[in-house]
């Protein structure tokens, strides 16, 4: 079980989404990039955070569509 996501971060990855959905792909490295080149990088393990996040919403919704 992995720790809990604090709303804070949760809204933070739902803002990110909705103005740069387009620029993310379900690829981890790929969106830690993406951050960095947005400026978003209040830390490196919250940047990861986010990244990772990201990513995982982006599988999930990979997954459910090609379902």
């Amino acid at each position: 079980m992995g720790k809990a996501l604090s709303k804070r971060l949760r809204r933070k990855v739902d803002e990110l989404l909705e103005k740069y959905g387009d620029l993310f792909k379900p690829d981890f490295e790929h969106n830690k990039r993406v951050l960095d080149a947005l400026g978003v990088r209040p830390s490196k393990y919250v940047r990861n955070v986010l990244a990772g996040r990201i990513t995982r919403r982006l599988k999930k919704q990979a997954r459910a569509g090609g379902a």
